[in-house]
């Protein structure tokens, strides 16, 4: 337990980090000006405000259809641009699977639920890379009735198309933790509706 409350606090202290540089880097970037072309700049370009710079999620992933399981999950989350090519943000997900067993015994069912920090890379207007820590409580199966709960970080990247505003696209993440792994698997895959991405 306290080597996984070592690697929550390295990822979130890693994430304030490059998120400082990326600021930082950011305004380095920008050019100077003198008064007279900032006022003009900013009567011609308005910056743009908090709002513009959040992007919205949905994404629908993990199903399952095999024998006698079926399983489904949803995921939401919220991001900050920070700039062009990096936004970061938060999320909730959950998860519901069914199993049905052989007559005579009771089939099970049950929600996994939870919630995760993220940092997303642009390498093309597309193609991103993104990274995530989460925590998330699972439903044990096999009569066991209770709940196990495990930190979830994720690697991996995505690809969206679309309009200006709304974008669809597909995402690909693997999980890093043995222990999550044996409950949620290697590999997850989901399905992304995007606002603003």
């Amino acid at each position: 337990m306290k080597r996984i409350n070592q690697s929550f606090i390295v990822f979130f202290s890693t994430l304030f980090l490059v998120l400082i540089f990326a600021i930082d880097i950011q305004a380095q970037r920008t050019p100077t000006t003198t008064r007279t072309s900032r006022r003009t700049t900013r009567d011609t370009e308005p910056s743009p405000s908090f709002t513009e710079n959040l992007n919205y999620e949905i994404k629908v992933g993990n199903i399952g259809f095999g024998g006698n399981t079926f399983g489904l999950a949803v995921k939401g989350n919220v991001g900050y641009k920070v700039f062009e090519k990096l936004s970061a943000g938060v999320g909730l997900r959950t998860n519901f699977t069914y199993l049905n067993y052989p007559t005579g015994l009771q089939d099970e069912s049950g929600f996994d639920f939870g919630g995760f920090g993220y940092l997303r890379g642009k390498i093309t207007k597309t193609i991103y890379l993104q990274a995530e820590y989460g925590y998330q409580s699972f439903a044990t199966f096999n009569g066991a009735g209770g709940r196990i709960s495990a930190y979830t970080p994720l690697v991996g990247g995505g690809y969206m198309n679309g309009g200006d505003r709304w974008s669809y696209g597909a995402e690909v993440l693997f999980n890093i933790n043995d222990r999550a792994q044996d409950i949620n698997g290697i590999i997850e895959y989901w399905i992304n509706f995007s606002y603003n991405f």
